[in-house]
């Protein structure tokens, strides 16, 4: 419930805005956000995988009426099962979603749903009744530097590093829309719409088994429960009359050789709470138990009270201390707000500088804190904002930033997918053995779409995960 009159007058102005809003805002927010997800998440380069992603897309576009939008098609460098749109016809697929396809029909109905959001609005109309979240609140003078550049960038980087402004939850209405015009389309490009049943349900089991917490049905969470969606799906598919069309390649895990699985070592690894850059050699070690967070460039981590979190981003060549200078001017002349405390500060055996501003709030005082350092020539920041019981923390990480040593470089390792075939006799457990598959026997039955009573026969294709040495 909205208290505040003057934030529900807001509301009513920015729903009337989105109402009269022409097409030219879904380009423009469409292309501003598609810059923030090559930022923040990163595009996988992989020419043959995305010429083909392209191809199944503008196969399904094809079959759009009055089309207003350019599709585009890229593959996302996130190891999380995903796909999603953004307004003006930008359509992503995650690299973690591609592992889990077992065919092209299964690819083309997820692609589908996600260009009748694009094609349908989803995004833009939703947004009238949407308010944006926030990692933290922050009080006095220092809500004015969220809002502001560049100072509020600085505080921005981790609300925008969760995705929580590209990746918005749609509707019910709106997911059981896409889903309903989704395998229409599919269906009229020559694709089955039942895989998308089959692509659904196993990529519920997969997050399942990730996480280890099992889907519920919540009537309280804007997304359908799978078994529901199936269930509907199904009814809209009796009502389809569509014929099977030639697959653009037949054998779609055979192009997935060899492709990367899971988080990308050359962006950085977390190793528990332990992050590690192998190619800058930056290390730092977060707060136990904290939740951390990794995209592209931004690392950090937040207790689960939220009542802290710390980030760390590259920062420009100047020295720490210049650096500091900088900031402290423009933030003084901005907001008139002196530091509290600053100093040079040793970290990683390099001059470092610090800064701390203090705010006061109904919950207590809350501290801003920044620190420039240097580790191996690469120049950093890192900015903490938290309240004094969480101070020691951010003592405690400071002191662990250093040098990847020899000793680490190990922890660095890489996985890939391969598609091996299964010998004479052989089952899953000694096809594991033989292959160095590291995927527990639940996982790989996920991966590959079967199930315990599956029938193997030999030369059947089976997808396995290896492990690989990042430093040869």
């Amino acid at each position: 419930m909205i208290k505040h009159g003057w934030l529900t007058g807001l509301l009513v102005f920015f729903t009337i805005a989105v109402s009269a809003q022409s097409l030219d805002v879904d380009r423009k927010l469409g292309a501003q956000n598609a810059r923030l997800v090559e930022q923040q998440m990163g595009i996988y380069q992989n020419d043959s995988l995305t010429a083909y992603v392209k191809a199944v897309g503008e196969r399904l576009v094809a079959g759009l009426q009055d089309n207003p939008f350019t599709f585009r098609f890229l593959i996302v460098d996130d190891e999380m099962p995903n796909a999603f749109a953004l307004p003006g016809g930008y359509v992503y697929v995650t690299r973690g979603l591609l592992p889990l396809l077992n065919n092209e029909n299964e690819l083309a109905t997820i692609m589908g749903h996600e260009i009748i959001h694009a094609y349908r609005r989803h995004s833009v109309k939703q947004m009238k009744k949407s308010i944006l979240p926030g990692l933290l609140e922050l009080p006095g003078n220092i809500i004015g530097a969220v809002a502001g550049a560049p100072v509020g960038d600085l505080i921005n980087t981790p609300i925008r590093a969760g995705n929580q402004l590209v990746l918005a939850g749609y509707s019910r209405k709106y997911e059981t829309e896409a889903d309903k015009l989704g395998v229409a389309l599919a269906a009229r490009a020559g694709y089955d719409p039942a895989e998308m049943n089959e692509i659904l349900t196993r990529l519920s089991a997969y997050i399942t088994a990730l996480s280890g917490d099992e889907e519920k049905r919540n009537y309280f969470n804007d997304h359908p429960y799978t078994p529901d969606r199936v269930k509907r799906i199904n009814k809209e598919i009796e009502k389809l009359d569509w014929q099977a069309g030639k697959m653009i390649h037949a054998d779609l895990p055979h192009m997935l050789d060899k492709l990367l699985y899971g988080p990308d070592p050359a962006k950085g690894v977390f190793v528990h709470n332990t992050f590690i850059q192998p190619e800058t050699e930056l290390v730092v070690r977060f707060p136990d138990k904290w939740h951390t967070v990794h995209e592209n460039e931004v690392i950090g981590a937040a207790p689960a009270g939220e009542q802290a979190v710390q980030f760390i981003t590259p920062d420009t060549a100047l020295a720490p201390a210049q650096s500091a200078a900088l900031f402290a001017r423009q933030f003084a002349q901005k907001y008139q707000i002196q530091p509290t405390r600053e100093g040079e500060q040793t970290i990683a055996g390099q001059p470092g500088y610090y800064l701390q501003y203090k705010q006061n709030s109904k919950q207590g005082p809350v501290l801003f804190n920044l620190a420039w350092f240097i580790v191996n020539g690469h120049h950093y920041r890192l900015v903490s904002v938290n309240d004094e019981p969480h101070q020691d923390a951010l003592t405690t990480t400071l002191q662990s930033i250093h040098r990847l040593t020899a000793k680490e470089k190990p922890l660095v390792k890489q996985y890939r997918l391969r598609v091996v075939q299964l010998h004479k006799g052989e089952d899953l457990n000694g096809l594991s053995a033989r292959t160095g598959n590291v995927l527990s026997k639940k996982m790989t039955l996920l991966l590959n779409g079967l199930t315990l009573t599956s029938q193997l026969q030999a030369g059947k294709s089976i997808k396995v995960v290896v492990e690989e040495k990042y430093f040869k």
